[in-house]
């Protein structure tokens, strides 16, 4: 697969780990956030290195890191919470903590809520459409 470049950005890290977060935050890094995080390490051009350093950063049940948003830009920021609700829904099921998790994170992000919405609703068809493909 080509991609742009052959490393990650600091943001693409960033994004990764956070929704490494959320993927733990039911207690279980499921097969199914595995394999979302897998894909998004694909997309973003990951190196070998990176993908193992990444791995091992989700085997252990890990939380939202309030330094590592502060990286990201306003677009980054939309992405990662897209992407938070996609993760948490890939099960099937959007648990009450991930839904927390999902919320807190828009929080920290400091996203609006009006703004959050549209992404949110985005995200839930999506992740719905995901599903039917797994």
């Amino acid at each position: 697969m080509w991609h742009l470049h052959d490393f990650m950005s600091p943001s693409e890290i960033s994004i990764v780990k956070s929704l490494i977060g959320i993927a733990w935050a039911d207690g279980v890094y499921a097969a199914g956030e595995r394999a979302v995080i897998g894909a998004l390490l694909d997309t973003f051009g990951a190196t070998a290195e990176e993908t193992a350093e990444i791995e091992r950063y989700a085997s252990e049940p890990q939380t939202l890191d309030r330094s590592v948003l502060a990286e990201l830009e306003s677009g980054d920021r939309a992405m990662l919470l897209e992407h938070a609700v996609l993760l948490s829904m890939i099960d099937g099921e959007f648990h009450k903590t991930e839904e927390e998790q999902v919320e807190s994170l828009r929080l920290k992000l400091e996203i609006p809520e009006a703004d959050a919405t549209p992404i949110l609703e985005s995200a839930k068809m999506r992740a719905s459409q995901m599903r039917a493909l797994l």
